[in-house]
């Protein structure tokens, strides 16, 4: 695993959910939504019940898997209608076009910027719950710990 030495680069870039909206990938409500209208959370009453009391996907996962009143069956519709939500976000990152124009931003100019800011190479860490950067971006990704996203995307 690859480490870093934070004091060699003391700049960063942090993305959130709002980096990937602007292409229309959804954020916490909209991935709320895809996962409460997946036929199999609507055929599941108990934790169809449960999301229509809060809008918190993440506090509704945990709940699900952990307490006992939730079935197998229940845990199985919800991580299917998570899956299905994950994959229809993935396919707005993987079908993002500029049209043949060229991009507003550049995932390249970032890194630069960092670069630029701290004279070596910087970090990029990001909150999005997308692969967009490690779709997207040209140059050298490092997940510590997960194998290269890149590969993966490169064989879709």
């Amino acid at each position: 695993m690859t480490t870093y030495d934070v004091s060699t680069s003391p700049n960063l870039i942090f993305t959130g959910a709002g980096f990937t909206h602007n292409i229309g990938a959804p954020i916490a409500q909209g991935m709320w939504a895809l996962i409460f209208n997946h036929r199999k959370i609507q055929g599941t009453r108990s934790v169809r019940d449960l999301m229509i009391s809060s809008f918190d996907y993440e506090d509704i996962y945990h709940r699900v898997l952990n307490e006992d009143t939730f079935s197998d069956s229940d845990r199985s519709a919800l991580n299917e209608a998570i899956s299905g939500a994950f994959e229809d976000l993935d396919g707005i990152v993987k079908s993002f076009n500029t049209g043949g124009r060229r991009q507003a931003f550049h995932l390249d100019h970032f890194q630069k910027l960092i670069k630029d800011m701290n004279g070596g190479d910087g970090l990029w860490f990001t909150l999005n719950h997308d692969v967009f950067i490690e779709r997207w971006y040209e140059g050298r990704v490092i997940l510590p710990g997960v194998p290269n996203c890149r590969i993966a995307a490169e064989s879709d």
